[in-house]
């Protein structure tokens, strides 16, 4: 005998309008389908979600330390590659070659083997009085470039 279309079973088929809906209906089928679990097998299936939980939560906690020490930078597609490269090659993370190059940089720059002043130029923004271009930056170096020229025009 077919079933009629006004079926409250195939109207849950269907996919939910509705992400609160959505996650009322998996609960309920969860909770559905674990009731038919034995006590053995639910016990363990606690376990695992409370390791799972443990875990998610070790994870959060690392990235909430991990954020003071977080720095968010736009490289060049070049010089990133160059990073990747070198961090493959010495089979160590990007951040520990970026980390390694920047304190020798630093280094370098307070014992005066690097100099800022002649790749300064005028910036336009309120917030920076000067725009620092490498001179291997062809990227933002071609961009400054074409800013200027419109002005210029």
């Amino acid at each position: 005998m077919a079933r009629p279309n006004n079926d409250l079973r195939a109207a849950l088929s269907l996919p939910p309008a509705d992400s609160v809906v959505d996650e009322m209906l998996r609960d309920s089928e969860r909770r559905q389908n674990e009731a038919g679990l034995s006590q053995e097998e639910r016990r363990l299936l606690i376990e695992h979600r409370k390791r799972e939980q443990a875990r998610k939560e070790a994870e959060r906690n690392k990235s909430k330390e991990q954020a003071a020490n977080r720095l968010v930078l736009l490289l060049p597609k070049e010089l990133k590659e160059q990073i990747v490269r070198l961090a493959e090659a010495q089979r160590v993370t990007q951040s520990q070659v970026v980390t390694f190059l920047l304190y020798e940089a630093l280094l370098a720059y307070r014992n005066g083997h690097i100099r800022f002043e002649e790749y300064l130029m005028p910036s336009d923004s309120p917030r920076y009085d000067w725009i620092l271009i490498h001179p291997m930056d062809s990227e933002r170096f071609s961009r400054f470039s074409k800013k200027r020229q419109k002005r210029v025009r």
